[in-house]
């Protein structure tokens, strides 16, 4: 099982249906997830709590926001992640292929990708009110909701 997850390279598509929330869109010079994130993580999988080592690189812009690139790396599994861009729409949503598939605030942003036919991944970003730490969630689950894992991250702004 382990060189199995360790072997699988995660690149994602977007797919469309995310739940209505009410946001508030940030300002439009606020770029607060570019740079560079590291810290730990947690990854919940069939009864475990491994604690692992994190990290996640972001560009963000006035119109975009993109995960370039990121690992979670644990003594029994590891995850790359692959690029994802989405479009900030000036309201509050984020697009990918000029389809809705999150939202973003000041402090939070949420979006769903897909893995695969059958798995999609639901990241959750919260900001901390002094914008130099975050918790980043990834909750995999399959089609009918069953959740696979549920990745947590706490990172902290690196100054490099």
């Amino acid at each position: 099982m382990k060189n199995l997850i360790l072997g699988i390279a995660f690149s994602f598509v977007l797919v469309f249906g995310v739940a209505s929330v009410a946001y508030s869109a940030p300002t439009a010079g606020d770029r607060s997830l570019h740079g560079r994130w590291t810290g730990w993580a947690y990854w919940h999988f069939q009864g475990s709590n491994e604690k692992c080592y994190s990290n996640i690189q972001f560009s963000e812009s006035t119109s975009q926001i993109t995960r370039q690139q990121g690992a979670v790396d644990c003594d029994f599994a590891g995850l790359n992640m692959g690029e994802v861009s989405l479009q900030k729409d000036g309201l509050g949503n984020l697009l990918f292929d000029s389809e809705v598939v999150g939202h973003y605030s000041e402090f939070k942003m949420d979006w769903v990708e897909s893995y695969s036919p059958t798995v999609n991944v639901e990241v959750t970003i919260e900001l901390g009110t002094s914008k130099t730490n975050l918790n980043y969630n990834e909750r995999w689950v399959n089609l009918q909701g069953e959740e696979i894992y549920f990745i947590e991250n706490r990172l902290f702004k690196s100054q490099h």
